[in-house]
């Protein structure tokens, strides 16, 4: 009898944590698409950057050669 309880005592335990694990299974996903989404803005503002980076260098060209 006891071996019972104990049977079935572990396997709701067993439920218990592949529950658990499921859910941690879907923050981990969650997180991970996160940061991919993150990588993608951080790629994209990086590109921006240069842009500006770009632009700056060409207006401070024309100011130089406006002075001259």
């Amino acid at each position: 009898m006891d071996l019972l309880k104990f049977t079935g005592f572990d396997t709701n335990r067993n439920k218990i944590l592949l529950h658990e694990n499921d859910k941690f299974k879907k923050i981990i996903d969650n997180n991970g698409k996160k940061i991919l989404s993150l990588e993608f803005d951080l790629n994209n503002l990086d590109i921006k950057n240069e842009r500006l980076k770009m632009e700056n260098k060409t207006l401070v060209n024309e100011c130089e050669r406006l002075e001259i």
